[in-house]
Parts: C-alpha cells; structure tokens; sequence
C-alpha cells in the first residue's frame, strides 16, 4: 500500500453513529484534533496503548459488503462506510491481537514503517466513538 493511500482526511466531529440516517463514508478519519474535556488539544494515539487489545463493541458488527464494493460496519441503526485502511485496522481488532501486533501486522502486509501514529489515531478515534473497546 503507497503511503499515500494512508492520506489523513477528517471525518466531521459532527457525526453522531447512533443518528446517523443514511450510510456515511469514513475516509480514514485523521488529521482532526482531538480534545481533552477542558479542550485543549490532545493527541489520540498517545491515548492508545501498544498493549491494548482492542475488539469489536457489541452492537458492531464488520462484513464486506458485495453490493458497495466494500467493507461496512454495521450497527441496528444503520452502517458506516468503510475505506481501505480503516477496514484494514478494524478486521485486525479481535480483542486478541494488541495495537503494537495490529501495527506490525499492518507494516508487514503493506511494506510500510512508521504506522503507529495513523494506527493509533484511527483507534483513538474508533474507541471515541464506541465502535471498539
């Protein structure tokens, strides 16, 4: 996978997975800034441990989805979009493997280095929004 295909692109912070109406598009949603309660800026993959062994949460289920082409995560009020490496990271989260295994895995499929910090903002943002635990 070139480098390029790991672009940050932001997913608006005004999305609300239990709301959301029709199927929304997550472009690999980096790049925005997350935030302590008190708002100041705070990095999410310094919130991601490497040994943490993210999953799943249980209203969430992951398919790749023959009529879009693409992987889906479901949930009961609808589904979320999924592009390459978002889909890439969360078929690895299965509560066994940790963040660091995710990464190395991820760096190894891909001839890749220096994913920790997409890979970590991505599950920050994942575990923000209830979609991992």
């Amino acid at each position: 996978m070139p480098s390029s295909a790991l672009t940050p692109t932001t997913l608006p912070k005004s999305f609300d997975h239990e709301h959301a109406g029709p199927p929304q598009v997550l472009m690999f949603p980096l790049g925005g800034t997350a935030r302590s309660a008190q708002g100041a800026p705070v990095s999410a993959a310094a919130t991601v441990a490497d040994n943490q062994h993210p999953a799943l949460a249980p209203m969430y289920r992951l398919q790749f989805e023959p009529a879009q082409d693409c992987w889906v995560l479901l949930y009961p009020e609808g589904l979320v979009k999924l592009n390459g490496p978002a889909s890439e990271i969360l078929r690895r989260c299965d509560g066994k493997a940790s963040v660091a295994e995710i990464t190395a895995d991820l760096e190894k499929t891909f001839n890749e280095t220096s994913l920790r910090g997409d890979v970590g903002e991505f599950l920050g943002d994942a575990y923000e929004r209830g979609w991992i635990v």
